[in-house]
């Protein structure tokens, strides 16, 4: 028997190897991306704000704090459900806006929210 030498090009090889698995890793980033962003939105629906305007009395001061009678002021009603990252996407459009909320209504623990507690929604 006879041995046949067969000259065997590594380096094309390789990058075809290597743009093989760059299209495989680039599709599942793109999978994983899609499935997060369908979980997002699953996770965090979008919620109606009830806004209320204040009375004019209510405006000078609400719960002991001084307001600026130039912005009006706007409150939020807390429903079962609710945690201050949906207020605030719904609110400012950005869920890390609820330090906002949390610094304006002095809350401690923005993981427990009581159903029914009116909550202002400040404005910049």
């Amino acid at each position: 028997m006879k041995k046949r030498n067969i000259a065997i090009d590594y380096r094309t090889l390789i990058l075809s190897t290597v743009k093989e698995r760059y299209f495989s890793f680039t599709l599942g980033v793109v999978v994983v991306l899609l499935i997060a962003s369908i979980g997002f939105s699953v996770t965090f629906p979008r919620i109606k704000l009830q806004f209320s305007k204040t009375s004019s009395k209510e405006k000078g001061q609400i719960k002991g704090k001084e307001i600026s009678k130039k912005k009006e002021v706007q409150t939020y009603v807390v429903k079962e459900g609710d945690d201050l990252s949906k207020i605030a996407l719904n609110a400012y459009g950005d869920i890390y806006a609820w330090e906002k909320i949390a610094d304006a209504n002095n809350i401690s623990n923005p993981d427990i929210l009581q159903v029914g507690k009116i909550l202002i929604i400040p404005r910049d």
